[in-house]
């Protein structure tokens, strides 16, 4: 089924997989959606090109020349790049998708795979960016708060929450602010060092 065109403000995606036929057959399906998108076959020149231009979602390969999706990603998040990433693969063990996500992904796609399932993946990451990037009072959240590896919501004690947030973490109880929500664990995945901060809501 053809791509109908998406309300995407022309989003820009950066696709990084060596094995050409995939990625020109996404880079075009993409395009015909709307979307800006940026090509590259292997690693480090995926590497430069999304610490020197801004995107919006990156699409990685788990297994490419030169620098992994893994290790990619990794440097990436170590650097405070926090663009949405959807890894491809064809590795089924659990161990390599766990050190994905460990990596900083937040989702995962095994190949083979429809084009249209991977849009609508790639539209519900961009969608959830704009519903975080904004809080419920309509003012922004601070771009560092973005970075929470843990929320919790604790029954025990309604209103409250604690935010185990990364060392050099954020503080602003916006995004949760009026939640109905009794109970909620919501965590990311760093190796940094995290701090408690217990907030009220």
């Amino acid at each position: 089924m053809d791509p109908q065109p998406a309300n995407t403000t022309a989003k820009k995606l950066l696709i990084a997989d060596d094995e050409f036929e995939l990625r020109t057959l996404l880079a075009a399906y993409f395009r015909r959606l709307g979307f800006t998108v940026t090509e590259k076959d292997n690693g480090l020149a995926a590497l430069q090109a999304a610490t020197t231009e801004r995107f919006d979602c990156f699409i990685l390969d788990v297994s490419m020349p030169e620098m992994t999706g893994v290790e990619l990603l990794k440097k990436l998040r170590d650097r405070g790049v926090q663009t949405p990433a959807i890894f491809l693969t064809a590795h089924v063990h659990l161990e390599d998708k766990v050190a994905g996500f460990e990596a900083g992904a937040d989702d995962y796609l095994s190949k083979p795979f429809e084009p249209q399932e991977l849009e609508y993946r790639i539209t519900a990451l961009l969608r959830r960016g704009q519903l975080s990037a904004t809080a419920t009072d309509g003012e922004r959240i601070p771009s560092s708060f973005k970075s929470w590896t843990c929320l919790r919501l604790s029954p025990d004690a309604p209103g409250s929450a604690t935010i185990y947030s990364i060392a050099s973490g954020a503080r602003s109880t916006k995004a949760i602010h009026g939640t109905s929500i009794p109970t909620l664990t919501a965590c990311g995945k760093s190796s940094r060092p995290i701090r408690k901060t217990p907030i009220t809501c």
